[in-house]
């Protein structure tokens, strides 16, 4: 078996990646009881359509200074 530069790369790469990983834990977080926010834009959703309307959304409150 040839061992090429390619599979080291990529094994290496496995083994940092679960080193990362096998230590990461989550933090237990409540969810809000109560969602009483006054917004005027609400995006759902990260696609195609919801970034470029976040971004859209963006340049119109903040670079608006008239």
């Amino acid at each position: 078996m040839t061992f090429t530069r390619r599979k080291f790369f990529t094994f290496s790469g496995s083994v940092a990646a679960l080193s990362l990983f096998s230590q990461a834990e989550a933090m237990p977080v409540e969810p809000p009881t109560k969602y009483d926010g006054d917004f005027d834009i609400v995006i759902v959703g990260g696609g195609g359509a919801g970034l470029s309307a976040a971004c859209a959304a963006s340049e119109l409150v903040f670079c608006n200074f008239n």
